[in-house]
């Protein structure tokens, strides 16, 4: 009973730094196009590492005592807090992308936590089951409908024979760049590669 109390305190103080913290970046700071932070003063930089270690500390914490004996769940979080955080004494720049692996897996943890949760729920599981479906659903459709419009939008601006001769070069970006790489930034379209594309698939629609 103390340790849940202990974990409940602790992840609600967790919870209420992180949107603080997020908030405080998002308003204060402008990411990069490789979706990383140029500079952080050391005096904001250095107590959000501690806290970032303190909180992969209270992860493997939280394991200890509902799932001690779960030695997926154990390789789950050595792989993802543990092992990968020795990458960020070497590792510049720091973005998203080198640590995917470890968001994956720090996302398969959360889903063991908040499976275990629901089933200690006064709901029936069938309930849970046909929600958490309908989500996945509706959010995975939405997802691929944003990519699909990308696509379309990207591939009718770079079909243009003006740019794919080199003659001009692009001036609107996808619906979504938040989806793309860099964030659509231009220079990241190679107008002969979109040439071959467009003839290639010109070329199969015959």
């Amino acid at each position: 009973m103390e340790n849940k109390l202990i974990i409940s305190i602790l992840s609600i103080i967790f919870l209420i730094y992180y949107i603080l913290i997020t908030n405080f970046f998002h308003k204060n700071f402008h990411l990069n196009p490789m979706y990383g932070y140029k500079t952080v003063a050391a005096n904001i930089a250095v107590p959000e590492s501690l806290v970032s270690i303190g909180f992969i500390i209270f992860i493997g914490y939280c394991i200890f005592i509902f799932f001690k004996q779960d030695y997926k769940l154990w390789l789950y979080y050595l792989l993802s807090g543990v092992i990968a955080e020795q990458l960020l004494f070497v590792s510049s720049p720091v973005n998203s992308r080198g640590y995917f692996l470890s968001y994956v897996l720090m996302y398969l943890i959360s889903m063991r936590f908040v499976l275990t949760a629901l089933d200690k729920l006064m709901i029936p599981k069938p309930v849970i089951d046909i929600v958490m479906l309908i989500t996945i659903i509706v959010c995975g459709t939405i997802y691929l409908s944003m990519m699909y419009t990308n696509y379309h939008a990207n591939l009718e601006r770079v079909s243009n024979p003006d740019y794919y001769n080199g003659k001009v070069e692009l001036t609107q970006h996808v619906p979504f760049v938040k989806l793309v790489w860099f964030n659509d930034l231009m220079n990241q379209q190679n107008a002969p590669y979109w040439k071959d594309h467009v003839f290639g698939y010109q070329r199969i629609l015959k």
